[in-house]
């Protein structure tokens, strides 16, 4: 298992370094700016699940399951103005998005989750839209790990 998460890691540093060299001659992947960051730790994210690849795989069922019903509340949330709902999804949101070692993402969320807290939601829109682009990254990240 060990080896196996070695090579995992090897693979993600390689394609890190792919990008770069990509974007040092000028061009861009259709990403956001804060994609240019790795959307998941993967070594910290093994670290964390003792190499279990098993493990992230129903992790991320149930995350991908979870991240449906919020997409729905965070939604509405926005749409009526409801900053205490706001609240408690980009909270929970963030902590999944903790566990999986994917701290853009979180970062993300914990502005989404300030901004509701303080009611301030004039930014929520954008923030969010912010949010599930990097999410979209951090899902295809983990979905490529649980993969090997």
């Amino acid at each position: 298992m060990c080896r196996r998460l070695s090579e995992i890691v090897d693979e993600e540093v390689a394609a890190m370094e792919d990008y770069r060299c990509f974007a040092k001659e000028g061009n861009q992947y259709p990403q956001s700016p804060r994609s240019s960051s790795e959307p998941v730790r993967v070594e910290e994210l093994m670290d964390r699940l003792g190499g279990d690849l098993d493990l992230l795989s129903h992790l991320l069922s149930i995350f991908v399951q979870d991240y449906d019903q919020c997409v729905t509340r965070i939604q509405d949330a926005i749409r009526v103005g409801d900053g205490e709902t706001l609240h408690r999804w980009a909270h929970r949101i963030k902590g999944a998005l903790g566990n999986f070692a994917a701290h853009g993402a979180y970062e993300i969320a914990q502005r989404l989750e300030q901004a509701a807290s303080s009611g301030d939601l004039s930014c929520a829109e954008m923030l969010w839209g912010e949010l599930q682009a990097e999410i979209r990254s951090v899902r295809s990240a983990l979905e490529f790990v649980a993969r090997r």
